[in-house]
């Protein structure tokens, strides 16, 4: 069967038209509109994204024009939280700290006792317990100067007792230290002992 165009009648010729045309704008529609639509979200949702970065940016230097002023007090509150959440178990400086809040408090510090180190997530837990004598103000300010002090701790618990005219004081509190020990840290995984 030869089928010519010239022999095709006039109907025919506008229908194979017209399927062309529908065909030809699928194709375009399909392969060339629909990806490049795709595409154009891509990058203006990107574009936001980046915007918004750069309005960060731009409010960030508005609140800090001067750089190396802002690293300065980066630094100074570093050395702040490290004095607070120290990452060495060093107990040294929360004494030093009591001694000096029970001094100036004029009242004695009885004792402070350690406790184990109890390991949290992220953080070691050191239980403290500390016994003061004083009228009821100077324990209180001593209590006071321990909860404002430069090493972050909680007071857990507070006994206060009358003896011979004077109030003695025991003072429950943790003190924190940051990371977890060297050893648990290389301890394996699946809860094996370690050949030494």
């Amino acid at each position: 069967m030869n089928i010519s165009i010239g022999k095709l009648e006039d109907k025919h010729i506008i229908a194979l038209t017209g399927i062309g045309l529908v065909a030809v704008i699928y194709l375009f529609y399909a392969f060339i509109f629909v990806p490049q639509s795709e595409q154009i979200e891509q990058l203006s949702a990107q574009s936001k994204e980046e915007q918004n970065k750069l309005k960060q940016v731009e409010v960030f230097q508005s609140e800090h024009p001067d750089i190396n002023q802002y690293l300065h007090e980066l630094d100074d509150k570093k050395v702040m939280v490290d004095a607070m959440l120290p990452d060495d178990a060093d107990l040294r400086g929360f004494l030093v700290q009591g001694e000096t809040a029970a001094r100036v408090g004029k009242l004695p510090l009885l004792s402070v006792k350690y406790e184990k180190v109890e390991n949290q997530k992220g953080y070691r837990e050191i239980p403290v317990a500390m016994g003061v004598q004083g009228d009821y103000f100077q324990t209180l300010n001593f209590i006071k100067s321990m909860e404002e002090s430069s090493r972050f701790n909680s007071i857990k618990k507070i006994v206060m007792t009358m003896e011979k005219g004077s109030i003695k004081t025991a003072i429950s509190s943790s003190i924190f230290v940051y990371g977890v020990p060297a050893e648990e840290k290389k301890a394996p995984a699946n809860g094996q002992k370690q050949n030494k």
